[in-house]
């Protein structure tokens, strides 16, 4: 599987496929910190 893949099987099975809030908000928080530790690279 490629990394997108796995990541993919690792959030349905943390937030039952987004039905799970919490796990949920948790995902869109990493998310969002992940983006932004990379923002600095889109000036380049």
């Amino acid at each position: 599987m490629t990394d997108f893949s796995n990541r993919r099987v690792q959030y349905d099975r943390d937030s039952n496929f987004g039905t799970i809030k919490e796990k949920q908000i948790e995902w869109e928080d990493l998310i969002k910190k992940e983006l932004n530790e990379l923002n600095e690279f889109a000036n380049e």
